[in-house]
């Protein structure tokens, strides 16, 4: 099954641009924070994941940042089109032994 839902749609400012981008990538980076050290008190070492989306957001903020300085310099605004694809998969039953 598969879900597709708009969430930004529109032409802003670069602070106004700036405020939701940040937003997005801060509460992001927030989540996979929260993820670490959640494994961390469960004594578990599985943080792969969300320490190389911590990396990636990072790299996204600087693009968001040049994005928003090159806006900025030329008097523009940005578009910003965002949608999510979400798709439901059904886990597979695990048998007990």
């Amino acid at each position: 099954m598969e879900r597709n839902i708009k969430l930004i749609d529109g032409t802003y400012s670069p602070d106004e641009a700036a405020e939701i981008l940040y937003s997005v990538v801060n509460d992001k980076i927030k989540f996979h924070n929260i993820q670490i050290n959640s494994a961390i008190e469960r004594n578990t070492t599985d943080t792969f994941h969300s320490e190389k989306r911590l990396a990636e957001l990072a790299v996204s903020k600087e693009k968001i940042s040049t994005m928003l300085k090159d806006a900025r310099d030329n008097g523009a605004d940005l578009e910003i089109l965002a949608n999510i694809e979400v798709n439901i998969r059904v886990k597979e039953s695990q048998e007990t032994v």
